[in-house]
């Protein structure tokens, strides 16, 4: 393997190793925001006022 292959490959890593961690950055700021948002939105029905119509 000469020098500019393996240099190559190394940088391939750790692209893909960066690609993964963006990967589960994302998901988990996802799983945050939906996790605020059920929260809220759930206190918010809780103090809604509701008619009843009869």
């Amino acid at each position: 393997m000469v020098g500019a292959e393996r240099g190559r490959l190394a940088l391939f890593a750790v692209a893909m190793l960066v690609d993964q961690h963006v990967a589960a950055l994302a998901a988990g700021v996802l799983v945050l925001a939906l996790a605020i948002g059920v929260l809220f939105w759930g206190h918010g029905l809780a103090f809604r006022k509701i008619e009843v119509t009869t």
